[in-house]
């Protein structure tokens, strides 16, 4: 296109307005994805929490002589043992989210948790000591799902960058042909 020719302005001006636009999409998806990640993310903790907790609840049981209502110090103090003895990822977690972990207390009914568990007493040591198992077994894959959706999250963030979609190819310019 010729310059300052009045088609040229306008096309500028068009695309100009359009990776404004884009800007401005690229900015809400981005704030939207980033609220979205952040709940998942937040959710992901919970499970392992609650898992964390019901773990430790199986365990204070274990602990303190098969009791059906292990309070709050039993239930931290064996999940401590048991994440000690193992370590790794879950020793972590607890040791940056201690309180989620604790506040799962309000939602986890200890006595209907332990109540089926401990209905045989001679079977319950064993069932106690897999239920253990199975929660520290699931909370480790609630953390192991978290990192490979953050993986997936950061693949999408790089997919909205929309102003670099937007551009101008010339096809045909009029003001080169002649019509004579």
């Amino acid at each position: 296109m010729v310059r300052g020719c009045s088609c040229r302005q306008a096309v500028e001006y068009s695309v100009e307005e359009a990776r404004r636009e884009a800007r401005r999409v690229q900015a809400e998806y981005a704030r939207r994805l980033g609220s979205f990640r952040d709940g998942i993310a937040q959710g992901a903790r919970e499970m392992a929490a609650r898992h964390l907790y019901l773990a430790g609840v199986y365990a204070a049981s274990l602990d303190n002589g098969l009791t059906r209502n292990p309070d709050g110090f039993m239930v931290r103090a064996s999940l401590m043992r048991r994440l000690e003895a193992e370590g790794g990822r879950l020793l972590g977690f607890y040791g940056e989210n201690s309180v989620l972990v604790e506040a799962q207390a309000e939602f986890v009914d200890v006595e209907r948790s332990l109540r089926g568990v401990l209905r045989n007493r001679r079977g319950a040591p064993g069932l106690l000591e897999a239920r253990v198992r199975s929660e520290l077994g699931q909370a480790e894959a609630s953390l192991a799902r978290l990192e490979r959706l953050e993986g997936f999250l950061a693949s999408w963030r790089e997919s909205v960058r929309l102003e670099s979609q937007v551009g101008v190819d010339v096809v045909v310019d009029m003001h080169e042909t002649s019509y004579e």
